[in-house]
């Protein structure tokens, strides 16, 4: 079986004739990462791994393919052949992965017993990211950029921060049973006790609407584009502000990886309406045309929008926010995006290997240009409105494309300058100190609906 792998390697490097380079410790470190899932009854072999070493494309590429994927292959079960396959692949582009088929994607549960929040874990500090309206956190009062110190008798201090976030994750809720928490807030060190309820986490598209003043405002929040029901839900959640009214939108992309470009593409048409570009897929591999893609959807909703992205807007969220903002139905608030302008595709050669076994390979076949010629890739979106929250936060500690190893160039140097537009310069002058406060202190989306505010009095007629 080594003799068959090893004839099969020598093949790719006559094929390919380029100085060997030697292993780098990023390929090491890619070996070493968690590829998750569970690889058992994938039906994965070694013959299978040799079939698909045979397909890699006759490029320089493909030899650092090969050699790091033989060179992980552990033994015979299944997970190694993965690990293999995921660490030769990571030689390519970030993005190339094999991963476990997915027979049914789980569900976000309707309403579950707890506090209500969530947080994340900045090296040896705890932080509160979000909190559900309707919760114990809610009506404590507990705030994005919350530093939890203290989870009942757990110390960050004293039992360090990854081992108190461990503890909050698999405690057993109970509505009997009150959890002291202490939150450091700027110089504050506020002790609260908080009753675990029922609450509403966060769904795959959140819809509320909020009255400011005399206006009304549709917020939609779409944590990612993975299934195609988010199409459903997001119509669904459009036609309620317009029966509702709603002066003007914010969309939440923040922290968003993307998903399908169809999906993507799809919600395009809702702000755009139909035989709109979107995107023009220029592909990788030689011989295969460039592809224009439209909208082909019914516009469902036309009021002023904010879009609020950060470091975290990855992907088929920074082409759903990159067209809009190219078709000046919305304006983008935040950070500069995540800058991945690439696609993978389940419909290569080196795919068609795993057809029939419950594996999908993705591999990095195009990158997309969004209808101004410019490519998210690396650089990112450039926000309307540059607003940072004032409190440490997931998304700045995202590492971004360009700093991955192995990224794709896109190719040019993009001017990342925004087009002259006077209504946003006319909105950049007005004030900026946010006139609205959200209970859960998210800085941002206050700046947002404070913009909002000054773009729907502008539209409004006198009187």
């Amino acid at each position: 079986m080594k003799a068959r792998i090893l004839l099969i390697l020598a093949l790719l490097l006559l094929a390919v004739p380029c100085p060997a380079s030697p292993i780098c410790a990023r390929a090491v470190a890619a070996a070493t990462l968690d590829i998750g899932g569970d690889w058992e009854g994938t039906g994965l072999t070694q013959e299978i791994f040799e079939k698909w070493l045979e397909t890699l494309p006759n490029t320089p590429t493909s030899k650092r393919v090969a050699q790091v994927a033989a060179q992980h292959l552990g033994g015979a079960s299944e997970w190694e052949i993965a690990l293999a396959i995921n660490a030769g692949l990571k030689e390519r582009t970030p993005h190339d992965r094999l991963v476990p088929a997915q027979s049914e994607r789980a569900t976000t549960p309707e309403s579950r017993i707890g506090l209500g929040f969530e947080y994340s874990l900045y090296r040896d500090s705890i932080r509160i990211e979000r909190v559900a309206e309707d919760s114990a956190s809610a009506l404590q009062g507990i705030k994005l950029g919350d530093k939890i110190e203290q989870f009942g008798e757990w110390s960050v201090a004293r039992d360090g921060a990854r081992k108190v976030a461990m503890q909050i994750a698999v405690e057993p809720y109970s509505e009997d049973k009150p959890v002291l928490l202490a939150i450091r807030r700027g110089d504050r060190l506020l002790h609260l006790e908080l009753q675990p309820s029922l609450f509403t986490p966060a769904q795959s598209v959140g819809v509320r609407t909020l009255q400011i003043g005399r206006d009304r405002v549709g917020v939609m929040t779409i944590q990612d584009f993975g299934c195609v029901s988010v199409e459903r839900d997001v119509a669904r959640g459009l036609d309620t502000f317009r029966k509702s009214n709603v002066d003007g939108m914010i969309l939440d992309l923040r922290g968003n990886p993307g998903g399908l470009v169809d999906v993507a593409k799809k919600l395009a048409g809702y702000f755009l309406g139909k035989k709109k570009l979107v995107m023009a897929e220029e592909p990788l591999l030689p011989g295969i045309r460039p592809a224009d893609h439209f909208t082909d959807a019914q516009s469902r909703i036309q009021v002023p929008m904010l879009i609020l992205v950060d470091y975290g807007s990855a992907s088929a969220s920074e082409l759903l926010a990159g067209v809009l903002q190219y078709y000046q139905v919305a304006y983008l608030v935040g950070t500069p995006t995540y800058g991945k302008g690439s696609i993978q595709s389940p419909y290569t050669p080196e795919a068609q290997v795993f057809e029939g076994l419950p594996v999908t390979l993705y591999a990095t076949s195009a990158l997309y240009y969004l209808p101004c010629g410019r490519t998210p890739q690396h650089r990112g979106l450039q926000p309307d409105f540059e607003v940072h929250q004032p409190f440490p936060t997931r998304a700045q500690f995202v590492v971004r494309e360009e700093q991955l190893p192995n990224s794709l160039s896109p190719g040019a140097t993009w001017d990342a300058g925004l087009y002259p537009d006077p209504l946003r310069d006319w909105l950049r002058a007005s004030h900026r100190t946010p006139r609205v406060h959200l209970p859960d202190g998210d800085f941002q989306k206050e700046v947002a609906l404070t913009i909002l505010s000054e773009w729907i009095r502008l539209k409004r007629p006198p009187g």
